[in-house]
């Protein structure tokens, strides 16, 4: 840049580039400091979406000063440019600290997240969403110090710059409700903040996958490996707190970031002795009171566990009241509930170890304390056989080992350990003895081993390498594998099996395709396998859920209904227009004229991914400018409109190319979206080029 100033700022050096503009080291002469200047050039129009985050960012900051939020001092135009002056920040961002492995211990990442759930309770309570928390925007400053940063998508009182059916955001930490381009309140936060816990935690993202609309399919749809399987070291009431966060039902989620910070207070400290805590001279602990028999629940009451509440540790920030809610027992703790499932069972792990430890001995305490640690054990236990049933035999492991320090000794858990350790041990000893194999040049024997192991845990790690080393002997392997996956699929439906487990089978077996038509049958072979598995994991659920019906009253094995049948694509001809003439005809925008006389020679081009889709899958529509001229082409801008059943739905895609080379083909843009089962389905590209003019065409769902 040639200027030595804007406004009152001198520049000293440029920090970098990006969509918004040019950031600059600067120094401020009037208070003595240097600055970060973000700059954005005037002349980009009022509906430009850069310059709306720009001011966005700005409004945010006018409303906002804590000291985990990056601090705006200015804001101004000083010819034809806009800057904001904001707190220079050393340090790096939690992603580089994530994924050069600089935060190491647990207490470390919780410092971290207490600070960012610090920030959000207070801009919560100043009516500010930031709707990107992302590791990216989450800066580690000397000392560790965390700030906040980026307020350009957020969403501030009164502002007109926001609205619902717009999807903004990063598709890995963006809440269901974001994804789904409904309103958002402070709760999406915090399901961003439990996915970056989850990745600081694990090193893992929660929800990954190849593509964008995969990965929103996930987030709306899917739920992440737990988190103790990537981590079965993190205590398990932390574990509930990540699960809680990541609630797709947001009203089950931590009803503020006050809520979601006193919870991972009490889950990092643990259960405080009783010599630590302040104890009232006038008033003694009172006893809780045992717990309700389960015959006592009203029929068709929840079984869900009733919310309880905490008493958050006292901080600068004061946390923003909860609505009242039912009250459940008292476990002696004032805690608010850590999740359902087994959130709830790991919660009440701490209320046992409570109640065996009372301040004074009550009457029933003990015996209320035994029965809740005999559930936990047989909830556990379940879980525990659960995962050795479907070959995740380290999760099984540290289920059943778990059990063992409430109940030591307990036979079945016993059992799991013994089989879990096993299996783990058996897959080692195969692992060998195929290298073994490998070096000694026995092919064939080195295969049957490796098959050994597909066949304990298509999943496990060592055998990606070793197969791609056997590849070339695997093919009949995996024609083996997918034979077996059709009478498998006629059993798990014949049984019940649930659709998502059925349709779990069935990407696996698409994933196995795609590696077979790449001749990857190694990989292939495994994930057949693992879509077996699926299928009868799924059928014996099935089963068990499903009570037996008397010989004499015998009843034909339900039937599922027929899957939709999977819709394909046809693009129409590209329609390209020069101004000067009417409007086009079909198309409904105002700014597609019609021309006699266009000069452009090419095309707008559709690619599907996948080809075809059925109710509930993602898929993703790459869109293609094909330039059969021979000189380049300037693209100006682009619109993009769903139509669907009738209802328009303009999309905001992102241009990703500028200019087209003569004689060649260039992708501008990508609509993404999880198809619905619409009966109609259109989708209208617009491309306009240098001189005006425009390059229409339609893609139409067959």
């Amino acid at each position: 840049m040639d200027r030595e100033r804007i406004g009152k700022y001198r520049i000293i050096d440029e920090l970098g580039r990006g969509t918004m503009g040019e950031v600059y080291k600067a120094f401020d002469p009037v208070l003595n400091r240097h600055v970060a200047l973000k700059t954005l050039p005037v002349k980009l129009g009022p509906d430009n979406e850069t310059l709306q985050r720009f001011q966005r960012e700005a409004q945010a900051a006018a409303l906002l000063e804590h000291p985990n939020i990056v601090a705006v001092y200015d804001f101004g135009e000083d010819k034809g440019l806009l800057y904001m002056a904001m707190q220079l920040l050393e340090g790096i961002d939690l992603r580089e600290a994530i994924d050069r492995e600089l935060i190491g211990s647990l207490d470390e990442k919780l410092n971290a997240m207490d600070s960012v759930l610090a920030a959000l309770d207070y801009a919560h309570a100043k009516g500010v969403v930031h709707r990107d928390i992302k590791p990216a925007n989450i800066h580690l400053g000397k000392g560790r110090q965390v700030k906040i940063m980026d307020f350009g998508l957020a969403r501030v009182p009164n502002s007109e710059m926001t609205s619902e059916g717009i999807v903004l955001g990063t598709p890995n930490y963006m809440s269901p409700e974001q994804a789904l381009g409904d309103k958002v309140d402070g709760r999406s936060d915090l399901f961003s903040t439990g996915a970056v816990l989850y990745e600081l935690l694990t090193g893992h993202k929660p929800f990954e996958a190849e593509t964008t609309p995969s990965v929103l399919y996930q987030v709306v749809h899917k739920q992440p490996v737990p988190v103790r399987r990537w981590a079965p070291e993190l205590p398990a009431a932390v574990a509930a707190v990540v699960n809680r966060a990541l609630e797709k039902d947001l009203k089950q989620r931590f009803p503020s970031a006050g809520d979601m910070r006193a919870a991972l207070s009490i889950a990092r400290n643990g259960v405080p002795s009783v010599s630590s805590a302040p104890q009232a001279a006038t008033a003694p602990r009172p006893a809780p009171p045992p717990l309700p028999p389960s015959a006592a629940r009203p029929a068709g009451a929840s079984t869900t566990p009733p919310p309880i509440r905490v008493t958050p540790p006292s901080t600068s920030t004061p946390a923003v009241p909860s609505p009242a809610r039912p009250r459940g027992p008292r476990l002696g703790l004032p805690v608010t509930l850590l999740g359902a499932a087994l959130a709830a069972i790991m919660l009440a792990a701490v209320g046992a170890f409570l109640w065996l430890r009372p301040a004074a001995p009550q009457p029933g305490g003990p015996a209320a304390a035994n029965a809740l640690t005999q559930e936990l054990v047989r909830k556990q236990l379940r879980l525990a056989q659960a995962e050795l049933e479907n070959k995740r035999y380290r999760a099984a492991l540290t289920e059943a080992q778990g059990v063992l320090q409430l109940s030591a000794g307990n036979p079945e858990a016993t059992a799991v350990v013994s089989a879990a350790q096993g299996r783990l041990d058996q897959l080692d000893r195969s692992v060998a003895e195929t290298r073994r194999l490998l070096e000694a040049g026995d092919s064939d024997g080195a295969s049957l081993e490796l098959s050994k192991v597909l066949e304990i845990d298509p999943q496990y790690a060592p055998a990606t390498e070793l197969s791609a080393r056997l590849n070339s002997a695997f093919k009949a392997k995996a024609d083996e594998a997918l034979a077996q996956l059709r009478p498998a699929r006629e059993a798990a439906q014949s049984a019940g099996a649930a659709a998502d487990a059925l349709q779990a089978a069935d990407d696996a077996a698409r994933r196995g395709d795609e590696q077979a038509l790449r001749g990857e049958f190694a990989l292939a072979t495994g994930s057949y396998i693992d879509a077996r598995n699926t299928l009868e994991s799924a059928r014996r659920a099935a089963r068990r859920a499903t009570p037996r019906p008397s010989l004499a009253a015998a009843t034909p094995p339900p039937t599922l209904p027929t899957p939709p049948p999977a819709r394909g694509f046809t693009a129409e001809l590209t329609k390209v227009t020069a101004p000067g003439g009417g409007r086009l005809a079909g198309f409904d925008t105002a700014e597609v004229r019609t021309s006699r006389t266009p000069q452009f020679n090419g095309r707008v081009e559709f690619e599907v991914l996948p080809p075809a889709v059925r109710p509930g899958e993602p898929f993703v529509v790459r869109i293609h400018l094909r330039n059969e001229g021979r000189k380049s082409v300037k693209i100006r801008s682009l619109q993009i409109v769903a139509v669907v059943d009738g209802r328009r739905a303009p999309a905001l895609p992102k241009l990703l190319l500028r200019e087209v080379q003569g004689q060649s083909r260039g992708l501008v843009a990508e609509y993404s979206a999880v198809w619905d089962g619409a009966r109609d389905w259109m989708l209208e590209t617009v491309v306009t080029a240098d001189k005006d003019e425009t390059v229409a065409s339609r893609l139409k769902a067959n």
